[in-house]
């Protein structure tokens, strides 16, 4: 990629903290800003981003940008404004202020500095409404008219790009294809999505929008009038529930059987519409989640995504490779099992790119990072390149270890051969999804993804045991399939519609039908 000459041949080349951000029209700093469209110029941190966009756009990679309406930074220059002028601003109600009582206008004869540290007092002087209750965020006033057209001018802005309109070909196109809303639920004014989105898909027909919304949210889905799909936790708990989850207690740590998860599954299907359904964002972790990979080592915490943290839980933070049995978050020997934290993982992953929805990693899980939530799930990207400190854990109990933080490139190769057979096999996308056995005794289970007749059969076996002579029904007789995991073996279905096949601990299959004149479907 060049981005305004900056070339990057490899992912860990783009590193856009490099690129040189110091022209005269960087970006705007919050004094003269308008929310007057006409006055807004591409700024040239604008113009850096926009090259990205045309970029990803020519590889094939679509761009989503992360909305976030319900409240501003304390630096947003509308804040500001309000802090400078107090109840004469016309920016007041754009926010929810409540009391002035304390304000101190800023006036021309103070100077700068006095000025600055005024505008600073300001902010313990008057009382707002902030997300959270960090006086960082004050909440914006999503009823306030002038506030919903400053917000509509900027998803216009981005959604056409520079040369203000849609491009026929998308992969010409210099503006963002759709938007992640961060806490939609949280404005008071939910009428607001329903004109944003009319903004949104009036900018550009086939664009995307998903909210960050932690439950069932049908309501906000199924009207077509609002979001597209969601962020997928309810999916991620079921996954925990299954595959890490190891207690046979009641509750959130509770070991879901082969049977009961596809019954929540399935239940969690009749949620949302299919189209829905298709786009939501599996999800295998967030900023807002402990890493997936130390949630394994942590299953104690059962499925509860709240029960993360890294000091108030006494959260196991060792780079999972290296986990033993001393920590009370695990019940499982790691440093004798045969079967690794990454077993698990690779495991998940076979289900999470054979599922129906949109596969989402978040950055580093294929690299193997690791951490508790925030600050550890934020941690800077590893790439293969560079050298980094090690890390200490200043929770580990009673050790004084430090973990050497690289790239797992195993790992990285086995997510790269996943994506690979998604994308190369469009039932996998869009194909139906069927339910063909639920093994409790083992914890194996086995689903169809199908179009027509192009079938892909998934086998995973959650057991830590090894199963020979596993047995299960299709509706193909004398039909052969190909394990593109393993990229060599094949099965063939008997007379009967029935394969019979041998499958290692925590392995799973992916078998694709194959052709009779041995072309793959």
């Amino acid at each position: 990629m060049d981005i305004l000459g900056n070339k990057a041949s490899t992912s860990s080349e783009l590193k856009l903290l490099e690129v040189n951000l110091n022209g005269k029209n960087r970006g705007k700093n919050g004094y003269g800003e308008t929310e007057d469209p006409s006055t807004w110029i591409w700024t040239e941190s604008d113009l850096i981003m926009v090259d990205l966009i045309k970029e990803f756009h020519k590889n094939g990679i679509r761009v989503i940008f992360d909305g976030v309406f319900n409240h501003s930074s304390s630096e947003h220059w509308t804040f500001n404004m309000v802090l400078a002028d107090g109840e004469n601003s016309k920016y007041k109600d754009w926010y929810k202020f409540t009391d002035f009582g304390q304000h101190v206008p800023i006036t021309d004869e103070m100077s700068e500095e006095q000025a600055y540290e005024t505008l600073i007092a300001n902010r313990k002087r008057t009382i707002y409404n902030a997300w959270g209750g960090f006086d960082s965020l004050p909440e914006f006033n999503s009823f306030n008219q002038e506030y919903k057209e400053y917000i509509f001018n900027i998803t216009r802005k981005w959604m056409y790009g520079p040369d203000g309109k849609e491009s026929e070909n998308w992969m010409e196109d210099d503006g963002i294809d759709g938007w992640r809303l961060d806490v939609p639920n949280c404005l008071e004014n939910q009428n607001f999505w329903n004109e944003w989105r009319e903004v949104v898909k009036g900018s550009k027909k086939d664009s995307y929008i998903t909210a960050e919304l932690w439950g069932n949210a049908a309501g906000d889905i199924n009207g077509g009038n609002k979001f597209d799909t969601v962020m997928n936790y309810e999916w991620l708990k079921t996954v925990i529930g299954f595959f890490i989850n190891q207690s046979r207690e009641g509750g959130v740590r509770y070991k879901l059987k082969a049977q009961d998860f596809f019954n929540e599954l399935r239940e969690k299907r009749t949620w949302y519409p299919y189209q829905a359904l298709q786009a939501s964002q599996n999800l295998n972790g967030s900023h807002d989640t402990d890493r997936l990979y130390s949630r394994i080592v942590n299953d104690v915490l059962g499925r509860n995504l709240e029960e993360g943290k890294q000091l108030e839980k006494g959260y196991n933070g060792i780079r999972p490779d290296l986990a033993s049995n001393y920590h009370p978050n695990t019940t499982i020997d790691w440093r004798n099992s045969q079967i690794k934290p990454k077993d698990i993982l690779k495991l998940i992953s076979v289900f999470q790119m054979t599922y129906i929805g949109a596969p989402m990693l978040f950055y580093g899980d294929e690299v193997g990072m690791w951490g508790a939530t925030d600050p550890y799930c934020r941690k800077p990207m590893l790439w293969k390149e560079y050298l980094y400190d090690d890390e200490k854990n200043p929770s580990h109990i009673n050790q004084n270890e430090v973990y050497q933080q690289k790239v797992d490139s195993d790992l990285f190769e086995w997510y790269k051969k996943l994506i690979r057979i998604r994308l190369e096999n469009k039932t996998l996308v869009y194909g139906k999804f069927r339910e063909i056995m639920a093994d409790n005794e083992k914890d194996l289970i086995v689903y169809e993804r199908v179009i027509e007749d192009n079938s892909i059969i998934v086998v995973i076996n959650n057991s830590f045991n090894d199963w020979e002579n596993v047995e299960f029904e299709t509706h193909y007789q004398d039909e052969r399939f190909i394990d593109l995991v393993t990229e060599g073996r094949t099965f063939r279905t008997s007379s009967n519609g029935k394969i019979k096949l041998n499958i290692k601990a925590k392995e799973g299959m992916i078998l694709r039908k194959v052709r009779i004149d041995g072309d793959y479907e």
